[in-house]
């Protein structure tokens, strides 16, 4: 109280003076008008009294008078608990109030006093400047220092440089994975964190954090599911003791899924070939005629798609071969050159495999790869009728009536001009009209075929034909013959008697003219 009086009164002959006594004093002193008792003075209890004129005295009264304010001490005990302890000698404590920014929060009465200032919203978010005031019971007061909270979000931040690590992002920001994910995070609140957690489509859970105001680095592991997976998030939320939050979210797609080599067929056409064979055959007797080789087709990846296709030969460097995506495949094409030829026995090794963004790798396709660019060759040939005479000219002209069976035969080779494997011969042929005669074929070098009458009846005049002999590689060599229709009669073989100067010196099928011979034909004709 800033004031006080004191009021005498007498219903005798009046009230003559008034006395007080000051606080330790034994002695009376006499009120004057205009007399005061400073704030200044001495605390403690003041003693009032009065006398009328006939000196009877009234009783005492007193008052206590304190100008001293409680002292307080405010201090804050960790980030949920604020602590005062207050204390009044004189009049004692009447009150202590909390506020937060001048807003009242909780009034006690208790000189020691702990708040709890970690839920209710007590703490709001950016700046709060918290104090006590402490009132005694003669109204003095006593503010204390003020406790400046600063209270913002946590920071929290997915910490994982999946995109250095070089997992493929969508335009969707969602990473493609083909195993667990380890997710790295670094939180921080700089009053207390006290929780981590994360939840996803189906799932919630936490994670372990320490509460208080460290830097923490934690991670958190998503399962490897069995299939692949359409776009996820995984969202993680960092809470503070004032109930701030802060969350980030985490995008992943699973592909789990290996892309795999197109082997198959559309109406009887591969898909996917070297030369012209498919991917799908087996090679173990098929020869290619030449070191560079077309490899062409496509993998099958309904996932995160082909990153890379790669191939190796000989276990050499690894190639990366370009491809394009096409009706959903991811499709290539490429002439791969450095296929020689090998030894007896030995190939070429191919391998070939694709990758795609998630990491998935497809088995590796191997292929023995052998070439023979070696030319075959047909020698000795020689032409028979019905296995007769040698009815050849000397231009190399078979005659023929068309009424004898012609027989072919010959040699074969297939050796590498350079002492290496070759494919072994396929076919030997020659073509009559319409027809592809085949040879028969025999393992020691030799070979023969036979034109039959019905093939030759359909021969008019002089026929140029190729005996071709192929290798299983490819390699071709042709031969160039001719067929000419004889003067024969028919089924009839002629005997030419060749004489010079009168003797008969030779027997021959075909004869060169001149003026010098004498032809003598049949037994008796000229």
């Amino acid at each position: 109280k800033n004031a006080f009086y004191y009021k005498a009164t007498d219903e005798g002959e009046g009230v003559s003076y008034v006395q007080y006594k000051k606080p330790g004093s034994t002695t009376w002193s006499t009120y004057s008008n205009g007399s005061t008792i400073a704030k200044t003075s001495t605390n403690g209890i003041y003693t009032f009294r009065a006398v009328d004129k006939q000196g009877n005295v009234s009783s005492e009264s007193s008052i206590y008078l304190d100008s001293t304010a409680p002292n307080v001490t405010f201090t804050k005990e960790n980030p949920t608990k604020l602590k005062v302890v207050a204390e009044d000698s004189g009049s004692g404590l009447a009150n202590i109030v909390l506020y937060n920014n001048d807003e009242e929060i909780e009034t006690t009465t208790s000189g020691t006093k702990e708040f709890d200032i970690s839920g209710n919203g007590i703490i709001k978010k950016g700046k709060n400047d918290l104090k006590v005031v402490v009132t005694d019971k003669a109204g003095n007061r006593k503010t204390s220092d003020i406790i400046t909270i600063e209270n913002t979000a946590p920071t929290l931040q997915i910490t994982s440089d999946f995109e250095a690590a070089g997992k493929y992002k969508t335009t969707n920001g969602h990473f493609y994975f083909n195993d667990a994910i380890d997710v790295q995070l670094k939180v921080k609140d700089d009053n207390r964190l006290t929780s981590l957690v994360w939840k996803d489509a189906s799932t919630n859970g936490s994670i372990n954090v320490t509460s208080d105001a460290s830097e923490q680095n934690v991670s958190n592991s998503i399962t490897k599911p069995n299939a692949d997976t359409t776009e996820l998030t995984r969202t993680y939320t960092a809470t503070n003791v004032y109930g701030l939050t802060t969350s980030v979210d985490f995008k992943y797609i699973f592909d789990v899924t290996k892309p795999d080599l197109d082997t198959g067929t559309d109406n009887g056409k591969p898909y996917s070939t070297i030369g012209d064979k498919s991917l799908g055959s087996e090679f173990t007797d098929i020869w290619f005629n030449s070191e560079n080789l077309v490899l062409d087709g496509r993998f099958t990846e309904s996932g995160s798609g082909i990153s890379e296709i790669k191939y190796t030969l000989n276990d050499g460097n690894e190639d990366t071969i370009i491809s394009s995506k096409k009706e959903g495949y991811e499709t290539f094409k490429s002439t791969i050159s450095g296929f020689a030829e090998k030894e007896k026995g030995s190939s070429n090794l191919l391998r070939i495999w694709a990758v795609d963004n998630a990491g998935n790798k497809s088995g590796e396709s191997e292929y023995a790869i052998k070439v023979d660019t070696t030319t075959p060759k047909l020698s000795d040939l020689e032409f028979k009728l019905d296995g007769d005479t040698n009815y050849s000219s000397a231009s190399g002209v078979i005659l023929s009536n068309k009424t004898k069976n012609i027989l072919i035969q010959g040699k074969y080779s297939d050796e590498s001009d350079y002492g290496y494997g070759s494919s072994g011969i396929d076919s030997i042929t020659i073509k009559v009209g319409t027809n592809d005669i085949p040879a028969t074929i025999n393992n020691d070098g030799t070979w023969t075929l036979t034109i039959k009458t019905d093939d030759l009846s359909s021969l008019s005049g002089s026929r140029n034909l190729s005996i071709t002999i192929r290798d299983k590689a490819g390699n071709i060599e042709e031969i160039s013959i001719d067929i000419k229709e004889s003067d024969f009669n028919n089924k009839t073989q002629h005997t030419v008697t060749l004489y010079k100067n009168g003797k008969a010196t030779t027997t021959k099928s075909t004869l060169n003219a001149s003026n010098n011979w004498k032809y003598t034909f049949g037994p008796s004709t000229t």
